[in-house]
């Protein structure tokens, strides 16, 4: 019985570091841009670069849609993800999709009707971890049902877990 009380009290937990990570009609931006010697050092990395975030054009997106899901499936927290891969310069591949709390963690999915999705860790304030170390981060950018060239975060042997820090939003452009 006891482990059914903790439950409500783990979410809420989640809940207020979603907030803090992601807040609420906000722009956010978290990054990582790997430089050349990361990249050397790990050769089955396909991402140079992942962005996180979470602009005014998401925000008004937010808001229209905020009011309906909060009332059916608690708060969620909506992204847009901007990746560039190494063998395709500085081309940026984009996707949406929303986080919110289920079962325990934070799990954020694609907008997209076959873009997968990962977990996300906040490590602290300003230090967010996305993926899985066992399972990556099945995420596609671009692509998908709309067409187009698609591209998924775990391509490369070494694309599992991104640590992406808090910049200004102007870096995540």
């Amino acid at each position: 019985m006891l482990s059914f009380l903790a439950v409500p009290a783990l979410a809420q937990t989640r809940e207020t570091a979603l907030d803090a990570s992601l807040p609420k009609l906000e722009p956010v931006c978290y990054a990582r841009f790997y430089d050349a010697a990361h990249l050397r050092a790990h050769p089955q990395q396909k991402v140079s670069s992942v962005r996180l975030v979470r602009d005014f054009p998401t925000i008004r997106s937010e808001r229209s849609l905020e009011a309906q899901r909060e009332a059916e499936q608690g708060r969620s927290a909506y992204f847009r993800l901007i990746v560039t891969y190494r063998d395709r310069g500085s081309h940026r591949f984009v996707g949406s999709g929303s986080c919110r709390v289920a079962e325990g963690a934070i799990r954020c999915s694609s907008d997209s009707c076959d873009g997968g999705g990962f977990r996300l860790r906040i490590e602290d304030r300003d230090t967010l971890l996305i993926g899985d170390a066992k399972w990556g981060a099945g995420f596609a950018t671009s692509g998908g049902c709309a067409g187009g060239e698609g591209r998924s975060l775990n391509e490369g042997a070494d694309d599992r877990v991104f640590r992406l820090t808090r910049m200004p939003v102007a870096r995540c452009r």
